[in-house]
């Protein structure tokens, strides 16, 4: 943030305000990426891909906030080593295909071309680092509103998992509805084939979604909508999910002052944890000590194991964004209709972020990355909210079954934490807005 624009209690005169661009206006675009976050695979445009409602708004603001030369800037930064991050990966990308001659012997896998997919991974790269500041400055000069419309969308997306869900468990057949997969992900369990996804294309997707919802309902003390938020994400079966959940609640006990909260919650989730005790050791302990060799811990150890030894041949600069999926044979995909194997084949994916970013971007790419993150967290750490930094650090626990660094929920909420942090910092110094500002170009 601008010092000198907080320098005196009487800077923010409305001329000065209209200038500067210190009115505190957030982009309508900024509420409409909030509100459909969770629609990453349902109600979407399919355009060879997912095109989904926030990615169009984000776009649309983008080339708007171009054109009139205003760009709502939330914290300089971190949107500069954002940018700087995009421009690492399409730099490395075009080296190692251009130059180096380094690309795959599965390239017939990708959708248009190798080089093409890696700048599509780019553009979403980009399209995260602008989301991420525009709900940053939505919290920061609507905190409330941004925290409610998150969760109304949430609420929204888990309505239609507990649909969905319902209709299988009766054992109806899913609806075909905008978006929907030809086979989407379900799980079988007491002889039932359950629907799993919510929203999302896989339940590892929507259940860390609704971890990250229930834990902001349980910011505002939505007591309700919290239990709504918990259940959609325990009826994703998520392992991933679960394990966030505990590590979430765990640094929340070590850290939060508020000693009867902590007994109310222990109270709750001991009964829960007994009463839950099969479904833990069915989706969690099996899940986690399953070394066959069509195991989901077995096939998530290999293919990091192919990325290990992709950055071992590529240690400076990865193999490339996007790559990855080039270098290994492609994944016989499931088809749950049939509960067997399908014929075609999809590019393989690392199902790990970490995995991903060093083979693909290398040692270079993971100082640009980490430099981003130290942006970030810098403001993080600062908030004051145990439960709100819980669900930042869960992030790093939900990347290692993330099936791509360009998830956006993930670096939306970092942004709603970051936005919410400066806006108490400011409350806390008593001083006027005057923080995130938009960068105004003279024509």
């Amino acid at each position: 943030m601008s010092n000198s624009a907080q320098s005196s209690p009487h800077y923010a005169p409305p001329l000065v305000a209209a200038k500067a661009g210190f009115n505190g206006a957030v982009p309508w675009a900024a509420f409409v990426l909030i509100l459909t976050l969770p629609f990453m695979q349902l109600f979407t445009v399919n355009f060879v891909f997912p095109l989904k409602i926030f990615e169009i708004a984000i776009i649309v603001w983008g080339l708007t906030a171009v054109l009139m030369l205003r760009i709502h800037v939330f914290d300089v930064p971190v949107l500069i080593f954002g940018i700087l991050l995009t421009f690492y990966c399409v730099i490395a990308l075009t080296i190692n295909l251009r130059i180096l001659d380094n690309v795959g012997n599965f390239s017939h896998l990708a959708r248009w071309s190798p080089e093409i997919d890696g700048l599509t991974k780019a553009a979403y790269l980009l399209i995260c680092v602008l989301g991420l500041n525009l709900v940053a400055y939505a919290a920061y000069f609507k905190p409330k509103l941004a925290v409610d419309l998150w969760i109304v969308g949430a609420l929204l997306a888990a309505s239609v998992h507990f649909a969905l869900f319902l209709m299988t468990l009766a054992g109806m057949s899913l609806p075909n509805l905008p978006g929907m997969p030809d086979n989407p992900q379900m799980i079988d369990l007491a002889g039932m084939r359950l629907y799993r996804a919510a929203t999302f294309l896989e339940g590892n997707y929507a259940g860390p979604f609704f971890i990250l919802s229930f834990l902001l309902a349980c910011y505002r003390h939505y007591r309700l909508r919290a239990c709504l938020l918990l259940t959609a994400a325990l009826l994703t079966f998520s392992t991933t999910a679960l394990l966030g959940l505990a590590a979430a609640g765990l640094y929340w006990m070590l850290t939060s002052k508020n000693a009867m909260s902590k007994i109310k919650v222990l109270l709750l989730a001991v009964p829960l944890l007994f009463v839950g005790a099969p479904l833990l050791d069915t989706f969690v302990l099996d899940k986690i000590s399953d070394d066959s060799e069509n195991s989901s811990i077995s096939d998530r150890t290999a293919t990091a194991l192919e990325a290990l030894g992709m950055f071992q041949n590529n240690v400076v600069i990865g193999v490339g964004i996007s790559q990855y999926g080039f270098g290994v044979p492609g994944r016989t995909r499931w088809d749950f209709t049939r509960n067997d194997f399908a014929v075609e084949k999809d590019k393989g994916i690392p199902n790990n972020v970490y995995a991903e970013t060093l083979s693909e971007l290398g040692l270079m790419g993971l100082l640009f990355l980490g430099a981003f993150l130290i942006a970030i967290f810098r403001i993080v750490w600062r908030c004051p909210h145990p439960l709100l930094r819980a669900g930042a650090y869960a992030v790093f626990l939900f990347w290692i079954s993330s099936p791509t660094i360009t998830l956006m929920y993930y670096w939306a909420y970092l942004g709603l934490v970051c936005g919410i942090a400066r806006y108490e910092m400011r409350l806390a110094s008593r001083q006027p807005i005057g923080g995130p500002r938009s960068a105004v170009v003279a024509k």
